[in-house]
């Protein structure tokens, strides 16, 4: 797992200090979570 060493809350956003070393693996994991991965699907109208 990705140790959390700090984390800083306000009404829009959440903020998480981690080990230089885990950057790439925490971002990826975040983006997977919150569906970010996907590809873009374009809206017609």
């Amino acid at each position: 797992g990705i140790n959390i060493q700090m984390i800083s809350t306000s009404e829009i956003k959440v903020s998480c200090i981690v080990a230089a070393k885990y950057t790439e693996l925490a971002v990826r994991v975040l983006h997977k979570a919150f569906g970010l991965d996907l590809p873009e699907i374009e809206e017609k109208f």
